[in-house]
């Protein structure tokens, strides 16, 4: 959030970004785009991904890619704000791409789907988890910055707009 201007009753405007104010949004879109790019250089890796690999798995990406997304909006993970600390997001982030690799793994096993290379499967999993944790945190950092500064700002107007008690006129 950035200060623009303080008005005449000594209250500060605040001018937030399209950042702060979309967040989840906009962290759900990097989402997608992570798990897109670690599925595509996963895919790359295995011979003849144009011809065989993209039309055998969109579907099924497209089905992976509903299931991350879904559990993580359920479980809070697009709510960065809420953690107090950059260690409890990183467990948190832990422990629902545990469960998104685990419902996947279930309804790979259930449907009896054994064409589906599980280095790709796990390979996108583990990749975009590290993309997340680092793209994230630095996400993470300027939303929690962003939200100090709001508080320091307001506190300073306190001690400045308060009772001076030092005041002798």
């Amino acid at each position: 959030m950035e200060v623009n201007e303080q008005t005449k009753g000594g209250e500060y405007k605040y001018k937030k970004s399209f950042i702060y104010m979309n967040n989840t949004l906009f962290i759900i879109l990097i989402d997608i785009l992570i798990v897109t790019f670690s599925f595509l250089i996963l895919a790359w890796y295995k011979p003849a991904t144009v011809r065989t690999v993209f039309p055998t798995y969109i579907c099924p990406f497209l089905v992976f890619i509903t299931i991350w997304i879904s559990v993580s909006f359920i479980t809070g993970k697009y709510k960065l704000l809420s953690f107090k600390r950059a260690i409890d997001m990183i467990l948190t982030f832990s422990f629902i791409n545990f469960i998104i690799v685990s419902i996947i793994t279930i309804l790979l096993f259930a449907l009896k789907t054994h064409v589906y290379s599980r280095i790709i499967l796990f390979g996108t999993s583990f990749l975009s988890y590290l993309i997340e944790i680092f793209i994230f945190y630095i996400i993470y950092s300027k939303l929690h910055k962003s939200n100090n500064d709001k508080k320091i700002i307001k506190h300073k107007k306190k001690i400045i707009s308060g009772h001076n008690p030092l005041n002798l006129n």
